[in-house]
């Protein structure tokens, strides 16, 4: 009497599942729009239309880091409170497209007293509304994706989305060209409108995609940190971090997020600006907007190898070696203003992010198998990140704001570079030490894996010392 209803029930629950994947591909062609208009062209609204002064830009990562910091212990219960995780996601969606729209408010009004503070908190408030919204998708996803597809959906999602931003970037490109910014607003008007259109059809589909029932999310998988563990409280949580797998992972991407943000808003500015030995691309928007890009490219061509290096390998081994690139990338911005010489730092960008971020995603993913637990554990691993990056944003706004170190090579951008760089080095060694190792069962065929990968030769050349930190998880 019961295999039926068994069968019926699994039945239901896989015609949700594949839904709600399919929803969710969709979903991430349609936000490129929106995510293109905040992180390429928010800069250039404050500062070459609006006027604001450099260091200001720093507040953009600031306040959502504090929100994030001041949220994360609790977001379970905030989630919770709102309705759970997709009334969460499709009212924070809401709000990113009233702020992305009444950004048009200074942009009409550049001279204003009022407009550079009101475009920074509303410019902020898009960012506040994510990280609400953050933990309450990941949450929804981790239950959503099968536990063996996590590391190749992530990427393969994440690869239509980037193309769904390049496009619209080349768009937003063609515009700004087209209509210079010294022209008029016309160009930044008709980003904005459609970067807050792509937002509302990426909320219509999440309102449309079925949330999965709670008893898929007991299945058991080694990747699973904290799987047959009870969440504790934020600060014990804290307290144990050198001693848990989540924790120490978590420990070591936030201390090389301490040190990518020492300089990590600087970078775009210093593309733009002729100002303190900047490479002054803001009259050369297409120059900018490939530059930029670069890195993002790279994602898009690289997503579905990484996924799969997650899925053979675990994302603790894909993780620890992203961090060996990402602690060396400031280097060659520090040295050189060639621009050949940066588009090659950011394809080997790209390549280190794709791989970072990929790995985080499925951690997160896998935290917990029970829903609000895996919620937590987001939220705390969020505030730790968060808390790490905002100090490294507020040491990199004061070294660019008082220019206290002296120059390198006629710059103060090299050498805020060259110290993001000094302090992402020392986590290389803690990835190595702290991230736990994996054993392996079966055989993989790790040339065959690594030739899915662009330089798929140089990296096995580099990789030959540390392939005994490549195991496959049971």
């Amino acid at each position: 009497m019961n295999a039926p209803t068994r069968t019926s029930t699994h039945e239901t629950t896989h015609r949700l599942v594949r839904r709600g994947l399919t929803i969710a591909v969709i979903e991430g062609a349609t936000v490129g729009g929106m995510f293109a208009a905040i992180e390429i062209w928010i800069v250039p609204l404050l500062t070459s239309w609006l006027g604001a002064a450099d260091y200001l830009v720093f507040v953009l990562s600031i306040v959502p880091l504090l929100a994030a910091i001041s949220t994360g212990p609790v977001v379970g219960h905030i989630i919770t409170w709102l309705g759970g995780n997709k009334v969460t996601t499709t009212w924070c969606c809401a709000a990113q497209i009233l702020c992305i729209l009444a950004l048009s408010i200074p942009l009409h009004q550049p001279h204003a007293p009022w407009s550079i503070p009101l475009a920074l908190a509303l410019a902020s408030g898009v960012s506040v509304a994510g990280v609400i919204a953050g933990p309450a998708w990941m949450s929804w996803m981790g239950a959503l994706i099968p536990r063996n597809l996590r590391g190749r959906y992530s990427s393969q999602r994440n690869r239509i989305y980037m193309t769904s931003k390049l496009a619209f970037a080349g768009l937003f490109a063609a515009l700004v060209w087209a209509f210079p910014l010294a022209s008029g607003p016309f160009a930044l008007q008709v980003i904005l409108v459609v970067g807050a259109c792509s937002r509302l059809v990426s909320s219509i589909l999440l309102w449309l995609q079925p949330e999965v029932p709670p008893g898929r999310g007991r299945q058991q998988h080694p990747a699973m940190l904290a799987a047959a563990q009870p969440v504790p409280g934020f600060w014990a949580f804290v307290r144990t971090m050198p001693t848990t797998p989540f924790g120490r992972w978590t420990m070591v991407w936030a201390l090389l997020n301490f040190g990518v943000h020492i300089s990590a808003s600087a970078f775009s500015q210093y593309m733009q600006t002729k100002l303190n030995g900047g490479l002054g691309l803001v009259d050369f928007p297409w120059t900018y907007t490939v530059l930029i890009q670069t890195t993002a490219i790279m994602r898009w061509l690289s997503w579905p190898a990484f996924g799969r290096l997650v899925d053979w390998f675990g994302p603790v081994a894909v993780l620890r070696t992203a961090v060996v690139a990402i602690a060396m990338l400031p280097l060659p911005w520090a040295f050189t203003t060639s621009l050949p010489v940066l588009f090659g730092c950011e394809i080997v960008s790209g390549l280190a992010w794709c791989a970072g971020e990929t790995a985080v995603a499925v951690l997160l993913f896998s935290a917990h198998h029970d829903s609000a637990s895996r919620t937590r554990l987001i939220g705390y691993q969020a505030t730790c990140n968060s808390a790490a990056m905002l100090v490294g944003s507020l040491i990199g706004m004061l070294l660019l704001k008082y220019q206290v170190l002296p120059d390198l090579l006629g710059s103060f951008y090299h050498t805020l570079f060259l110290i993001s760089s000094g302090v992402r080095i020392p986590v290389l060694f803690l990835a190595i030490r702290m991230l736990p190792r994996t054993s392996r069962s079966g055989d993989v065929d790790h040339r065959t894996l690594l030739r899915t990968l662009p330089g798929a030769q140089f990296f096995a050349m580099l990789s030959r010392e540390m392939l005994g930190f490549f195991r496959r998880q049971d």
